[in-house]
């Protein structure tokens, strides 16, 4: 299994890195969890094709941009589990 964590994602409408997700192969089952500074929830996902798009869980708010950690927990195709903690910058962009 080879997986790539992105660090930074910019959700401000252009098209260009407006979700983020782990990319990789050999992954057959996936469970994210992004917190907020307050260890609340604002993304969970079980689903191999829908990442964060910067939005408070269950709500259409953006959550403010800044630093946001998650838990990944990824399964291989034997059924191992791999657990991958790490951050996110949300960062917001400014349209010229």
């Amino acid at each position: 299994m080879q997986v790539y964590f992105p660090n930074v994602f910019t959700p401000d409408g252009d098209s260009l890195n407006e979700t983020w997700m782990p990319v990789g192969i050999g992954i057959s089952k996936i469970n994210i969890t992004i917190y907020d500074r307050w260890g609340g929830h604002v993304f969970k996902s079980e689903s191999l094709t829908k990442g964060w798009n910067g939005n408070i869980l269950n709500s259409n708010d953006p959550a403010i941009p800044g630093v946001y950690p998650y838990i990944v927990n990824l399964w291989d195709y034997n059924g191992n589990r791999h657990t991958k903690t790490g951050t996110i910058l949300l960062l917001i962009t400014s349209k010229y």
